[in-house]
């Protein structure tokens, strides 16, 4: 199994956070974010090797816990699930059987979660070969991890509404599926409603001290003027206690969010 990272250009990074972010920052936050989940994948068990997609080559990783690949994005893919497709089309031309895709933008990514999502997709394929096993985001409605056989049995449909759009395709493709539901998977960060809800999260709870040191000097400034514009519901905020790396939130009500 090899983990698939797709990566926007730079200049399309985290483009959301343009009314609370410069350009260099949104770039340096994505950079720091990536590296984060890099490091975090890199110490699992179970895993043949990373892949990022994207178009240009990024530099700097060579210090990675795991070997890193680069696979060029097509100029014609246009799109997320066509850069992921190509992807799938490559490491099943050589071999491979099933592929993780993970964003790279979870903050507070840990190796324990990681190996929480390989551990679940290795148990779903000893049962059905076919299985997808898929982890949503905080409101079950994005795609934060996706796992499928190659080749893929049915088309990619991240975009709005993805965690329903791809239960829905793997069911008419008569794939098992298994939901995995874990906080640091479920919490990416795309726009300021994001940046609000890390804020004042324990140092432990994101992927890497750079990351911490990072948004604890841009709080202030980018949250303060509009906090009552990103405020999100009581319900939707998350608990200081409930970040332990690799712990699940399926038989942990009092953690989900």
């Amino acid at each position: 199994m090899h983990i698939v990272i797709p990566v926007k250009a730079v200049e399309l990074a985290k483009s959301r956070l343009r009314p609370v972010l410069g350009a260099s920052q949104r770039a340096q936050l994505a950079r720091t974010m990536l590296c984060g989940v890099l490091r975090a994948a890199g110490e699992v068990f179970g895993v043949d090797g990373i892949v990022i997609v994207s178009r240009a080559p990024l530099t700097g990783l060579d210090d990675m816990p795991m070997p890193i690949e680069w696979l060029p994005e097509h100029p014609g893919a246009g799109s997320m699930n066509a850069a992921l497709m190509q992807a799938a089309h490559a490491l099943h031309r050589r071999g491979g059987q099933r592929m993780l895709v993970l964003p790279g933008d979870l903050p507070c990514l840990h190796t324990a979660d990681v190996q929480h999502l390989v551990d679940a997709v290795t148990r779903a394929a000893l049962l059905d070969e076919n299985a997808v096993v898929v982890a949503p985001d905080t409101y079950c409605r994005g795609t934060n991890a996706l796992s499928v056989s190659l080749p893929i049995p049915f088309e990619l449909r991240y975009g709005s509404n993805s965690f329903a759009a791809h239960i829905a395709a793997a069911r008419q493709a008569g794939c098992t599926i298994s939901v995995v539901h874990n906080l640091a998977t479920a919490s990416d960060l795309d726009d300021p409603n994001g940046l609000h809800r890390l804020r004042g999260l324990p140092p432990h709870a994101f992927s890497t001290p750079a990351l911490h040191a990072l948004l604890e000097g841009w709080w202030p400034l980018a949250l303060d003027p509009l906090a009552e514009a990103v405020r999100l519901p009581d319900d939707a905020r998350l608990s200081h206690n409930a970040w332990q790396p690799g712990v699940s939130t399926r038989n942990r009500p009092d953690l989900r969010v």
